[in-house]
């Protein structure tokens, strides 16, 4: 049997009884909110694409000009865009108001927060999981303490705020577990993926590589039929916008490079596959083998699959692991505008999820490799 309190199968069962007792009715009426809702949206989404239909036709008998229909088009279509969503928004935040105090209770005295500050700069900091940002915002979070255990979950970007555009460095759920053991041990597995969601979350930074790619492809283009030309100035215009932002973006990988870290050692592990997906640096050899077993990496890849993530990285520092699951789905959905209050299905995959934290936790503790004094004992002898 696997190290933790519960199965999965077991917890889901509990919880459908916990659920039918404390959570069934607010959900019926949560349905009757929901269909309000859903009217609202309906109405907005006819409303505004009628009004863009009658701005066409006005622009179609001349009454208004180019410049004045693309314009009042984008405001219409923008403002409508707007007023839909918020009815998405609306309902997914009275949800969570709603239910999820009373999901987290299950598993003890747990505090939730819809909007808040980060709990986690000088973690992430320690963490040595992200070289460098300057700005941080918090969407949703929740906090509480099990099996001895402190647990801050937040869904949160990281950004290196720029003049003109942000850069993303992560965006996603950070999971801080406080193990409440002091030590200066420190092993950091960094996704070998994560660069993938960097340059998914920043468009700009592919838009501006495949701009700069014209100049350059007219540059070989001039070579080929008449070789250097006498001056290249007229290509200087091509390359001033994206200047700024490539030295930017050249600075943080120099910085992520070079930034001197604590974890220095990169630890070989025997496990092929987990290298072939991981990076692995630690200051304690030993005390990296120990945390990394097989198990205990199969929770880490369940937290990546449930929370639908494309790359996961984490940390162990001070007592604390941060987890890091870089991913653009929202944190703990228990239900949908489009589907049915009632529908048990979603709050089904958020016990999954939150089932998935805590077993890290029963998984650490069974290992014992977590308390110093073991680490200790195991590196003197």
């Amino acid at each position: 049997m696997a190290p933790q309190k519960l199965s999965l199968a077991e917890t889901q069962a509990k919880f459908k009884q916990f659920y039918q007792k404390n959570l069934q009715k607010d959900y019926e009426n949560l349905e009757i909110k929901r269909i309000k809702y859903l009217k609202k949206f309906w109405l907005y989404l006819f409303a505004y694409t009628a009004l863009l239909f009658i701005v066409f036709a006005i622009h179609n008998r001349g009454y208004i000009g180019q410049d004045w229909f693309s314009n009042i088009a984008a405001v219409v279509i923008i403002a409508g865009c707007i007023a839909v969503y918020m009815q998405i928004r609306n309902y997914r935040d009275d949800t969570k108001n709603m239910s999820m105090k009373k999901v987290l209770s299950f598993w003890g005295n747990f505090s939730y927060h819809n909007s808040c500050s980060s709990s986690h700069p000088k973690n992430i900091k320690s963490s040595e999981l992200f070289a460098y940002y300057n700005c941080e915002e918090t969407d949703e979070s929740f906090s509480g303490s099990y099996s001895g255990t402190s647990i801050n979950v937040a869904e949160q970007e990281l950004r290196i705020k720029g003049n003109k555009h942000d850069i993303y460095i992560f965006r996603g759920v950070l999971i801080l577990l406080d193990f409440q053991k002091k030590y200066n041990r420190k092993t950091v597995v960094i996704s070998k993926g994560r660069w993938w969601g960097f340059i998914k979350n920043n468009p700009l930074f592919i838009i501006t590589l495949s701009l700069l790619s014209v100049p350059l492809f007219f540059a070989g283009y001039i070579f080929l039929e008449s070789g250097l030309p006498s001056d290249w100035g007229y290509l200087y215009p091509l390359l001033i916008p994206f200047g700024a932002f490539l030295f930017v973006a050249i600075t943080y990988f120099i910085y992520q490079h070079y930034n001197p870290k604590k974890a220095t050692q990169k630890v070989v592990l025997e496990d092929l596959s987990f290298l072939r997906k991981w990076n692995v640096y630690t200051n304690n050899q030993i005390d990296a083998r120990y945390i990394l077993t097989p198990h205990f990496m199969e929770k880490i890849v369940e937290i990546k699959r449930l929370f639908h993530g494309h790359a996961v990285d984490f940390s162990f520092f001070g007592g604390k692991l941060l987890i890091a699951v870089h991913t653009n789905k929202d944190m703990f959905e228990t239900t949908s505008l489009f589907r049915r209050a009632t529908d048990y299905r979603p709050m089904a995959e958020v016990v999954e999820q939150l089932h998935s934290i805590f077993s890290v936790i029963d998984v650490i503790k069974a290992q014992k490799n977590i308390s110093s004094e073991n680490i200790n004992a195991k590196t003197n002898g």
